[in-house]
């Protein structure tokens, strides 16, 4: 067995930059830390008052981590919005959650793939201000284990899912057709699939009808979720439901890039865990769907847009159901459970673009 595998990113990652204090959204607030083992271990060998601190400030119940102080702030999250253990011990002994985050990763035979995930406003900025098309670089690394998938469908995957990014892509088809287009094409692709039919079929055009906009249901299963923050939008989107018709933003508002590259972020992160599960359509549906909430977010509130208002709206639709595995999980099961998530209802959304 080779000792290397490859570490693929996407071209955007190198331009990452988390900006620390200068955070409006602290990932040091608001969130249960874990503290890993190894890191942990070490924690409890720290000598003096700054050692005393950790070891007073690190729960053992369950998985180690940090106690937040009531206002679920990071007990070493200083008064400058800086990291004691970052300034005292170094970058190399913070806990592996902190050293990582917003990267994610999922492994593969040979391959690391990861990126940076939108709950990180600093990482929604390099993401939604791509101005190039997506591409992707691998670099060498250290072999890790992966678990077991069959390669056949890993490779039929990763050719539908590069399909399905050029398409997004095609900037000589409005923005609404093309989600509306892989929308159906996975669909179909799924359908045929599940009926042991493994020809890689083109993407073609399906007809975006005119149809009302079916989407109460959709925010009425989104604002039960349970949730990070006290403010809960998408119930705040469920009551004034009503009043969406039509396009949600004036031509000359509408960035159609922003918003290319955020469907293309999702389809990127999700779809290939698809290889470990023989089910594939949820991801697109999923990324068409977290493309229009993310949107109507957006435009939710009485101003005009701006990529800092997109950027918020990222942020939070990311932290509320990308990070919660539960969330994604109810999400992912309404593609196939509850008729309000059908093709056609969704299909249904598109004409808000």
């Amino acid at each position: 067995m080779s000792n290397t595998m490859y570490l693929r990113m996407p071209h955007y990652y190198k331009n990452f930059r988390c900006t620390a204090d200068k955070c409006s959204d602290s990932c040091c607030i608001g969130w249960e830390i874990d503290v890993d083992r190894k890191t942990y271990d070490f924690y409890k060998t720290v000598s003096g008052a700054f050692g005393e601190k950790l070891r007073c400030n690190i729960s053992e119940l369950s998985v180690p981590h940090f106690i937040l102080d009531k206002n679920e702030r990071c007990p070493f999250l200083n008064d400058r919005n800086l990291c004691e253990i970052f300034i005292n011990l170094g970058e190399d002994r913070l806990c592996g959650i902190c050293t990582e985050h917003p990267r994610f990763y999922e492994w593969y035979d040979g391959i690391k793939e990861g990126g940076i995930g939108l709950c990180c406003e600093a990482a929604a900025e390099t993401i939604i201000t791509q101005k190039g098309t997506f591409s992707y670089y691998d670099i060498p690394v250290t072999y890790e284990e992966s678990r077991e998938y069959d390669e056949e469908f890993y490779e039929y995957l990763f050719e539908m899912r590069e399909n399905i990014i050029r398409h997004m892509e095609n900037t000589s088809i409005p923005f609404s057709q093309r989600l509306n287009n892989i929308l159906f094409y996975a669909h179909n692709m799924q359908n045929r699939y599940d009926n042991f039919e493994f020809e890689m079929l083109p993407i073609e055009t399906h007809e975006l009808k005119n149809n009302k906009a079916d989407f109460s249901e959709i925010l009425r299963e989104f604002s039960q979720l349970e949730l990070l923050d006290n403010r809960n939008r998408f119930s705040e989107l469920y009551e004034s439901c009503d009043s969406f018709a039509g396009k949600i933003f004036d031509s000359t508002d509408f960035d159609t890039k922003a918003f290319e590259n955020i469907t293309v972020y999702f389809i990127w992160r999700h779809f290939l865990k698809s290889v470990y599960e023989d089910e594939f359509y949820s991801k697109i549906a999923f990324s068409v769907i977290s493309t229009v909430i993310i949107a109507v977010l957006c435009t939710s509130e009485k101003q005009s847009f701006s990529i800092d208002k997109l950027i918020r709206a990222c942020v939070y639709y990311s932290k509320e159901v990308e990070y919660n595995e539960t969330s994604l999980s109810r999400i992912f099961d309404n593609f196939y459970e509850n008729d309000a998530f059908s093709v056609s209802k969704i299909s249904s959304l598109l004409n808000f673009f």
